[in-house]
């Protein structure tokens, strides 16, 4: 059970208990994180990691995951506009022993720092760091500025004239962070920029039909589900006429953990844009994965790039660059600038 200190002003302290986390605890986190952001003064969060037990991966388990999500995701956004605002970071600490077990290098390390920050950033729009010690989150704590994160505006449409829009959907910061990776390959490879957008900043979905060619992203959730934000705007793609279009999918999983539902959400995504006549390019597969079954696997090939960064996180870049240059030819576009 999660205890709470919020009695400093410069802080909400959690601590998680030796216990694995259940969706009543993420409950009451964002219960106390609302009523100090109500005191509008600036603050910092720091959740305390303590050890508990390792969890078999029981259905009733997965269900509490996917659960504890949609709580952050609801509290991302409802609330991402005033944490940006008024939170100073997103500090985890970590006891020595859970570093030594789960990040015993400084490689491992530095990972562990930089995903937390993802998090942070796409969830709250602040920084985010990881410390062994409450003193060490303080003084970093103390030593950010307020409000260094920004609400995204809506988007509504896109000029004409760009022929390529970036779209994806993320519950963790993973999508996001591989929509950056693509979006700087693309970059790279010469090519006009784009932007990369979450889904959920989209206020009419038709934007998508403002482009010659889609590059869209979506990580499969829980047992081969779509993620949540892709979940609520997939009905409204029955409205939508693909003809003409280009479409490429990119999509996260999980090969290991989720070895019989590898890409599930690609396959969804794909099958419902071909239904609306879209064209779906980049197809991709390589020897390195392995997986027992997945709806996004057709004809030997995936219906879009894979990325697996949870257990294959070195193979991104390739992946990402070799995909990249593939789109650029089945787009049928030509590099802008010398790369």
């Amino acid at each position: 059970m999660f205890r709470f200190e919020d009695n400093e002003p410069d802080f909400l302290i959690v601590y998680t208990g030796n216990e694995h986390a259940e969706p009543e605890d993420y409950i009451h986190f964002v219960k106390h994180w609302v009523s100090k952001l109500e005191q509008g003064i600036p603050f910092g969060v720091i959740l305390v990691s303590e050890p508990h037990p390792d969890h078999e991966h029981t259905e009733e388990h997965r269900q509490d995951e996917a659960e504890i999500t949609r709580i952050i995701n609801d509290f991302r956004r409802d609330y991402r506009d005033r944490t940006s605002q008024l939170n100073t970071g997103f500090v985890r600490i970590f006891t020595p022993e859970m570093v030594q077990e789960y990040m015993p290098t400084q490689e491992l390390w530095d990972q562990g720092r930089e995903a937390n920050n993802r998090f942070a950033q796409y969830n709250w729009g602040i920084p985010g760091e990881g410390f062994t010690n409450l003193d060490d989150a303080r003084n970093w704590l103390r030593g950010q500025k307020h409000g260094a994160g920004a609400a995204p505006e809506a988007v509504t449409s896109k000029p004409s004239a760009e022929r390529v829009g970036l779209y994806y959907g993320s519950s963790t910061g993973i999508t996001e962070y591989i929509a950056e990776e693509v979006q700087e390959a693309w970059e790279k490879a010469g090519m006009k920029p784009i932007e990369a957008v979450n889904i959920t900043d989209v206020s009419d979905i038709s934007v998508l039909l403002d482009y010659d060619c889609l590059i869209l992203g979506i990580p499969t959730w829980n047992i081969g589900q779509l993620q949540d934000d892709w979940e609520i705007v997939f009905p409204q793609l029955d409205q939508l006429d693909f003809t003409g279009k280009k479409v490429a999918i990119f999509g996260i999983g999980d090969m290991r953990g989720y070895p019989d539902n590898f890409l599930d959400a690609v396959g969804i995504l794909g099958k419902k844009l071909i239904e609306r006549h879209a064209q779906l390019v980049g197809y991709w597969y390589d020897e390195h994965y392995k997986f027992r079954e997945s709806l996004g696997f057709v004809d030997s090939k995936f219906m879009g790039l894979g990325i697996d960064d949870t257990n294959q996180s070195k193979l991104n870049s390739q992946r990402i660059d070799g995909w990249v240059a593939q789109l650029i030819n089945e787009f049928a576009l030509q590099p802008t600038a010398v790369s």
